[in-house]
């Protein structure tokens, strides 16, 4: 039995699910649609998501839900989610403080299942017990991104467990990494970056979601395998903290994730600052697949093709001053040896971005540089800062995305520092 927040009571029951109205105090029988035009299946567990979607756990026929505001007998099938977990026999379902629904299912086990993202790491090489390999999936499409030659003869292999394991994969896309792409074609089987394996006419180009935004990735060409996966997180706690906020400056914006995210909580202006004309098109391609929400709709969105040096102290000259300033570079120390310029090369823009900050304005920085630990990126970051005149005030640090396992030392790459002026 279930109250959900407009006062209607369900029950689930052995054969269905009833709905108790209080002002007639009598029951009306939801009729559950069965393909198999069997009797309506046993109920087991009833839900209010978040967004005041019902959703509703059977034995027998999986999961079905009910949109807001839609007509009681409107229930559909997750039937996406349903192939993913391979069963119809659910027992119960819980949705935690960060939307994920949690399904225990009679016959395979526990599963997570977030309904807003469709994009996440498979495989993260070899905290996965994989070294080597890196497996992501965007909506229907299986990017591999293949680091040692020792992979290749097994792709056919490795793609077909992929698939098998995660139903709904219907396009591969394979990505080698620079060394692999130097070795001989007989060595890469004659396989180059990039190869794709689709219907004909696919470029590489897959929208996907996360967070309920979509987005467009190029798993053909794109950096990694086309979108930077890894900062989920962070691109949802930069949405979190742009609530309110007037201007915010995303520097190495590539496809603007970070800029979508603080659009749609509702920042008036938002800059893209990239050397890449690609990215920033891809940015504004991001921006336009969300102009339907609100706060995309209204966000006055610019893009600066421009190096990131350059392009911070012209803004910095013209007076201009941003609420939010989010600083996600590339790695700028590939070994050991570039360690103390990469550290240069961030006291530098940390000393730009604070400098762009306006009075209890938020700096976001992050590295993936596993080159460059934590402690010692973070002490340069707040060194830059004093040095400008502008103390921060940290209040959060956070690394990459859970389904980016990190089990030895250099997986651990990912920081982001969080901090006020």
């Amino acid at each position: 039995m279930f109250e959900d927040s407009g006062s209607r009571f369900w029950i689930g029951c052995i054969n269905g699910l009833q709905l108790y109205n209080r002002a007639t105090d009598s029951f009306k029988e939801i009729r559950i649609h069965r393909e198999d035009g069997k009797k309506n299946p046993h109920v087991t567990s009833i839900i209010e998501r978040t967004n005041g979607d019902i959703w509703i756990a059977t034995s027998g026929q999986g999961i079905i839900s009910l949109k807001k505001g839609k007509g009681v007998n409107e229930f559909r099938k997750e039937k996406n989610l349903i192939d993913r977990m391979n069963s119809n026999f659910m027992n119960v379902i819980y949705e935690d403080s960060q939307k994920n629904l949690w399904i225990a299912t009679e016959d395979k086990g526990l599963f997570k299942y977030n309904p807003e993202t469709n994009a996440w790491r498979l495989v993260n090489g070899e905290s996965d017990g994989f070294s080597g390999l890196a497996a992501d999936r965007y909506g229907d499409v299986l990017a591999l991104k293949i680091y040692t030659a020792a992979w290749v003869p097994y792709l056919g292999n490795v793609a077909d467990a992929l698939c098998a394991a995660n139903p709904g994969l219907n396009r591969l896309a394979v990505r080698f990494s620079r060394e692999v792409s130097a070795l001989p074609p007989e060595v890469r089987f004659h396989l180059a970056d990039g190869t794709l394996f689709g219907p004909p006419g696919w470029d590489g180009r897959v929208e996907f979601l996360e967070n309920s935004l979509i987005f467009e990735a190029n798993v053909k060409e794109g950096q990694k395998t086309g979108f930077f996966l890894d900062q989920r997180e962070n691109r949802a706690r930069v949405g979190e903290l742009a609530r309110g906020m007037k201007k915010v400056l995303n520097v190495f914006s590539y496809s603007g994730g970070f800029s979508l995210y603080a659009a749609r909580n509702g920042a008036e202006e938002v800059t893209d600052i990239d050397f890449s004309k690609p990215a920033l098109a891809a940015s504004e391609r991001n921006f336009e697949l969300n102009r339907n929400l609100p706060g995309v709709a209204v966000c006055r969105h610019r893009g600066i093709a421009d190096d990131a040096f350059h392009a911070m102290k012209t803004l910095e000259e013209k007076g201009e001053r941003f609420d939010l300033v989010i600083v996600d570079p590339p790695s700028f120390a590939k070994s050991s040896a570039e360690r103390i310029t990469a550290l240069n090369a961030y006291s530098r823009l940390a000393s730009l971005a604070v400098r762009l900050l306006r009075k209890n304005g938020i700096l976001v920085f992050a590295s993936c540089s596993s080159r460059v630990g934590a402690d010692e990126l973070f002490e340069e970051v707040h060194r830059a800062a004093h040095n400008a005149g502008r103390p921060l005030q940290e209040f959060d640090r956070r690394a990459e995305a859970p389904d980016h396992p990190a089990d030895f030392k250099e997986s651990h790459y990912l920081k982001c520092l969080y901090a006020r002026v």
